[in-house]
């Protein structure tokens, strides 16, 4: 049988070219590449796809989340494959409500997804939706129920009131006053904006006692909800794209390109508010 000499290894590599180390550099990553991509479609290999791709690659679940068309491609794909459907190397996704129970229960076996860190309101803070340790989370939860039962928590009602006052008033004063004698026809009233208005005066008179004047203004202060609408489809494919959230939310993209207190629009400004 023949021997492989290995002292001659480090003759054979020096002599290697840029180009060569390139070129095996790149053969090493392909077959990296096909080997993992090989194992991601074994290990969940009996639940349907809507694409082969989907079984080793997360191109088509960017697609489709990007193309702002996710839910109905979802819920197609149910009628078409059943409760359980793999849109992922490692993602199953389902519509039956027991799945969806012992997922969700107290004790439940199943821990939470890196996923949640794209809820943090703070990138660089969890909050009780984004923490994945179940202890953690679990004792957040306890901590903060007694927030949302409304006791502790002073002029919940009076505060909501005077929110629904203001959007009534408004509504009275600028869209269901009658037509004058000039002709002039009263402007449409737009109730996706004004609505999120309403909300957004409502969640801040709670969150810090006195609401930012949404209604009041009925403008987008700070372009917060411009940012959220035009930013939501590339963050919600940064969400669904485990490297693309991995590199967004890593320590050092948050440090040169993460938002600040001391910005003038967007997250910033309301973090530093």
């Amino acid at each position: 049988m023949a021997s492989i000499n290995f002292n001659s290894l480090p003759v054979v590599i020096s002599g290697f070219t840029p180009a060569t180390y390139c070129l095996v550099g790149l053969g090493s990553l392909v077959l990296w590449y096909i080997v993992s991509a090989v194992y991601a479609w074994y290990r969940l290999r009996n639940f349907p796809a809507p694409s082969f791709i989907a079984s080793f690659s997360h191109l088509w679940l960017a697609r489709t989340t990007y193309s702002g068309k996710q839910y109905w491609v979802h819920r197609e794909l149910h009628r078409k494959y059943g409760p359980l459907v793999r849109i992922g190397p490692n993602e199953i996704m389902t519509d039956e409500p027991e799945i969806i129970k012992k997922i969700s229960s107290a004790r439940s076996s199943y821990h939470r997804d890196a996923w949640y860190i794209t809820g943090r309101f703070n990138p660089y803070h969890d909050n009780m939706f984004s923490l994945q340790d179940t202890a953690s989370h679990s004792k957040a939860k306890s901590r903060t129920a007694a927030a949302y039962g409304g006791r502790d928590v002073p002029a919940v009602e009076p505060g909501i009131d005077d929110q629904v006052n203001t959007l009534v008033e408004l509504i009275r004063r600028k869209y269901a006053t009658p037509a004058t004698g000039t002709g002039q026809r009263q402007p449409l009233l737009d109730l996706g904006p004004l609505s999120c208005y309403f909300t957004m005066d409502v969640i801040t008179r709670l969150a810090f006692g006195h609401e930012f004047g949404y209604l009041k203004e009925e403008t987008d202060l700070y372009r917060f909800l411009g940012g959220v609408r035009d930013l939501w489809p590339r963050m919600s494919t940064c969400a669904d794209v485990p490297w693309i959230r991995n590199f967004l939310f890593s320590p050092a993209f948050l440090k040169l390109m993460g938002p600040k207190s001391t910005d003038k629009n967007g997250f910033g400004a309301l973090m530093g508010y």
